[in-house]
C-alpha cells in the first residue's frame, strides 16, 4: 500500500562494467524464457546492482529504497525467518502437518511440483488450479485437523 497521492517512482539504471551488464542480460534473457518476467512499460522502475556472495558468484539484487520510502508500513509485518528459528530454539516439542494423512498427496501435488523443475515455465493452468484448490481443501478438513481422542492412551 502507498502513501495516497504517491507518483511513480523511475530511476536511472545503476552503471555497470562490461561484464556486469551481460551477466545482467544473461539473467534477464534466462528469467524470460522461464516465464518468472515479462517485458514491461510501467511507469515504475528500480536500479538493479549485483553483489557478491560468499562463494563468489554473483547476487542479482534490486534497490528498493525509493520505493519503500513512499509505501505504508505493515502494522503487523510477518516475521523473519531467523527470528522464528530463534524463538524454536531450545524447544522441545515440535508440529507439523503430517502429509501421510493426505491420501495421495504427492499424485495431487504433482501438477504444482512440476513448477519447481528447472527449465519448467511458470504456467498456471486449469489442471494445477484444481490441484491447489483440492490440496487446500484437504489440508482443512478432517482428519487431518482431527485432535487426538482423550479417552485412551497416548504416545507420542
Amino acid at each position: 500500500e502507498l502513501i495516497p497521492g504517491a507518483e511513480p517512482i523511475s530511476k536511472a539504471p545503476y552503471c555497470m562494467a562490461p561484464i556486469e551488464l551481460k551477466e545482467l542480460k544473461d539473467r534477464l534473457q534466462e528469467l524470460l524464457e522461464r516465464g518468472f518476467i515479462r517485458p514491461s512499460v510501467s511507469p515504475w522502475g528500480e536500479p538493479v546492482l549485483f553483489v557478491k556472495k560468499k562463494d563468489g558468484s554473483m547476487r542479482l539484487c534490486i534497490d528498493y529504497r525509493e520505493l519503500n520510502k513512499i509505501t505504508i508500513r505493515n502494522r503487523y509485518p510477518l516475521p523473519r525467518i531467523d527470528d522464528l528459528f530463534d524463538q524454536l530454539q531450545g524447544a522441545m516439542h515440535f508440529s507439523k502437518i503430517d502429509l501421510r494423512f493426505v491420501e495421495g498427496f504427492s499424485r495431487l501435488a504433482l501438477p504444482l511440483t512440476k513448477l519447481m523443475h528447472k527449465g519448467e515455465k511458470f504456467v498456471w493452468n486449469e489442471e494445477r488450479a484444481k490441484s491447489f484448490e483440492e490440496l487446500k481443501h484437504r489440508l482443512v478438513s478432517a482428519p487431518v485437523l482431527t485432535l487426538p481422542s482423550s479417552s485412551g492412551g497416548f504416545q507420542i
